[in-house]
């Protein structure tokens, strides 16, 4: 088995990619703590009413230690069923924070509404709105934005020097381009990526079209090839429910990808399943007509796999609540300490506009956040009766390994470090290994009170895990001088 390199960069248990044997281990994923309260929601003076909601095509960024988030704002006119509601009126707003849960919405007087001016209006005449910074582009368009014009199919794109003063810059030609997309450079293959809805026929007959996730490739935003689909309904999906006679029980609305933890590690999808599979009666769509949230893991951007019970990542709040109908997760996670944070949009009536019956009849929707440890997304878990876990051989270049892990206080993790053949090398056998005991992002490991492994870095090695009641989440090698990959 041909050794992988790894250098100093961290390691997650996202999938299998390093893992060689697990006995008694299984990969779990964990969901996030959704705060209950809104973080932020319509409540300028100027867009005050019933008919003004913040909307899912938001996004947010940490720049220089600021949260800065641009958030869709759409202004909806009921109309009967089943339309539902129409949009008169569409426009991304900015707001900013210092700790990234109090928002200000400062008066910016840069584009009227309603012929009036102060207000934080950035973007006119928009919606489905992505914010992303281009490491490629010059500085007066390091700020890039992309919308989606449902009508003409086709992204249009803005950007921008400072993230508050947009210019329209070009179209693309890709079709079917009606939803928030996702888009980054990535240094992996040294293009833009852009991962985005596309309609397609429904698998099984009748052939209706059905919402799916595609990938694209470019090297200037104007050009995009390699089209491919790489999320839709599969049989396991369709097989859930009873599909109606002209749409299956669900498709796939959105979805955000990005690299974690950094642009080298591996590509994280959070998806939308829109789901709408029971019969309601009228002229609605079926119900319950609303979004949760999917994880996905790649190694390559093309291809992802599904966890293996396609648990929710995160889903609709308390009946009663700001966000009981609908969740939709901001295009990228932010790490803030030791932690991550993933802002969604809510809302607590559906697509259709039929609000939830204990929402005493108020429509609301805004912005919350989702809190998980750093690294939080997957962990390799061992149970009460123990476990333990094998790497491929691995290549590291670092000085000390430290571990992400939580353990009971009845649990306990060691490490040996084995040769390419799984012996264990003299000096860093399991019995050698420090008790592990706690809750911790970078726990040190150590071997008969060493640190030290600089002796083994660059020469193939395994790592065996031996686990009981203990959460591993990723392990990384790091020099004494403080530097991590």
């Amino acid at each position: 088995m041909a050794a992988v390199t790894i250098g100093g960069a961290k390691q997650l248990f996202v999938d299998d990619f390093l893992i060689d044997r697990r006995d008694g281990v299984n990969l779990v994923m964990n969901r996030p703590h959704a705060e209950p309260a809104m973080l932020l929601g319509t409540d300028k003076a100027w867009q005050e009413g019933p008919q003004d909601f913040i909307w899912a095509a938001s996004s947010v960024l940490a720049v220089n230690g600021k949260v800065r988030l641009w958030y869709q704002v759409n202004v909806l006119e009921p109309r009967p069923q089943p339309v539902g509601f129409v949009a008169v009126d569409k426009f991304v707003a900015y707001a900013e924070s210092a700790d990234g849960v109090h928002f200000d919405k400062p008066d910016l007087n840069l584009c009227p509404r309603d012929g009036a001016k102060p207000n934080n209006v950035v973007i006119p005449d928009t919606e489905g709105c992505s914010v992303w910074i281009d490491p490629k582009a010059q500085p007066q368009r390091r700020y890039r934005s992309i919308h989606c014009d449902a009508q003409a199919y086709k992204p249009v794109f803005h950007s921008s020097p400072d993230g508050l003063r947009w210019t329209r810059t070009h179209e693309a030609a890709i079709g079917d381009c009606d939803s928030q997309a996702s888009i980054f450079w990535d240094r992996t293959i040294g293009r833009y990526v852009m991962y985005t809805r596309q309609w397609v026929p429904k698998p099984p007959p009748p052939e209706t079209a059905s919402r799916a996730h595609r990938r694209l490739e470019s090297d200037d935003l104007v050009h995009w090839d390699r089209s491919t689909i790489i999320l839709q309904a599969d049989e396991r999906d369709l097989a859930t429910y009873d599909a109606s006679d002209d749409m299956p029980p669900v498709d796939y609305y959105g979805a955000c990808v990005f690299r974690y933890p950094d642009p080298t590690g591996p590509y994280l999808m959070l998806a939308q399943p829109f789901w709408h599979w029971y019969p309601r009666g009228g002229p609605t769509r079926p119900g319950p007509c609303g979004y949760d949230v999917r994880m996905l893991v790649s190694r390559d951007g093309a291809n992802f796999e599904r966890l293996r019970d396609r648990p929710v990542f995160l889903g609709p709040g308390p009946m009663g609540g700001w966000c009981s109908r609908q969740v939709w997760v901001l295009p990228q996670p932010l790490v803030m300490n030791d932690e991550i944070w993933i802002y969604f949009f809510g809302a607590n009536f559906d697509h259709e506009g039929i609000l939830d019956p204990w929402s005493q009849g108020r429509h609301r929707t805004g912005i919350g956040r989702a809190v998980t440890r750093l690294d939080g997304f997957v962990s390799a878990d061992a149970g009460f009766d123990g476990g333990e876990l094998t790497t491929k051989p691995i290549v590291f270049d670092g000085e000390r390994l430290e571990l992400n892990i939580d353990t009971s206080i009845g649990g306990f993790a060691q490490v040996e470090i084995l040769d390419e053949q799984g012996q264990p090398i003299a000096g860093f056998a399991k019995d050698e290994c420090e008790v592990i005991c706690g809750n911790a992002v970078r726990w040190p490991v150590r071997w008969n009170g060493q640190k030290q492994i600089a002796e083994l870095a660059g020469r193939p090695v395994r790592l065996r895990f031996v686990m009981r009641d203990s959460r591993l989440f990723a392990f990384q090698f790091v020099n004494d001088r403080g530097s991590r990959g």
